[in-house]
């Protein structure tokens, strides 16, 4: 006796959640290989150019990450690569710009993916990045990256960031040199850096102020100059003040 086939038709749970949609992003590749062990060592070589070139961002919760990249929808299978973040097309792009000029191997490709999480900067302030300038000295490339506040804030805060990096043929990090402008608008208190890059050097006239009072009509402070070049070996920083002015507290300060 044949007994007629019964076609269940399932339906999805009742107050089952759908599934995130599908977001048009930028993943931003720190490096990668064939394996997972080619993606480690890129992993490690974040933290290691980290501890000389200092950008201060903030990554995503688990960035960088390593991932294979079939798992993501627009990159091309067979790889393990190290994302430092998903960000929609025009979000973080300044950073993206500081990134890819401090970290010439680091490339965008356009995906799809669930969630985004693209790097900040660490304090969450907007900065503008101008192209970068590039000179080559003695066998190595030189980097010089800028990023800079459009209006100094009266809170405390790093107003512009000066990094110059040096680099082998191969992308490989030589050296590196850091300058911080910081400053504290309610006191007058900090530095203002300004750079000039020349044929074999880069030049940063640097000023700094101290705020000593609210009735003071000037503050002191002083002008030097630093000339950062690559002798073949290392960066060699070479600073000479410019100026220097102080002021009499009693007679300036007084009400």
């Amino acid at each position: 006796m044949l007994f007629p086939l019964l076609v269940l038709a399932t339906t999805p749970a009742e107050g089952a959640a759908a599934p995130p949609p599908v977001q048009e992003a930028v993943a931003l590749v720190w490096g990668g290989g064939k394996d997972a062990a080619a993606a480690q060592e890129w992993r490690r070589r974040w933290d290691d150019e980290q501890k000389s070139v200092e950008v201060p961002l903030t990554l995503g919760q688990g960035f960088p990450k390593v991932l294979s990249s079939g798992s993501v929808s627009g990159m091309n299978p067979g790889f393990e690569v190290v994302i430092l973040g998903f960000c929609k097309p025009d979000e973080g792009e300044p950073l993206r710009r500081f990134l890819k000029a401090l970290y010439p191997f680091v490339y965008e490709k356009p995906v799809k993916v669930e969630a985004l999480a693209c790097p900040d900067w660490a304090d969450g302030e907007a900065r503008t990045v101008e192209a970068p300038s590039v000179l080559k000295a003695r066998g190595a490339t030189l980097t010089v990256a800028v990023a800079s506040m459009e209006d100094k804030p009266s809170a405390p805060a790093t107003t512009q960031l000066v990094r110059v990096v040096a680099r082998d043929g191969k992308s490989q990090l030589l050296d590196a040199y850091t300058v911080d402008d910081d400053w504290n608008g309610s006191q007058n208190n900090g530095c203002e850096t300004s750079v000039e890059v020349e044929a074999a050097q880069v030049v940063l006239e640097r000023t700094c102020t101290h705020g000593v009072g609210a009735y003071c009509n000037r503050y002191p402070g002083q002008k030097s100059r630093i000339k950062v070049r690559w002798d073949g070996k290392e960066l060699v920083a070479e600073e000479k003040t410019l100026s220097k002015w102080t002021i009499d507290i009693d007679k300036e300060c007084a009400e």
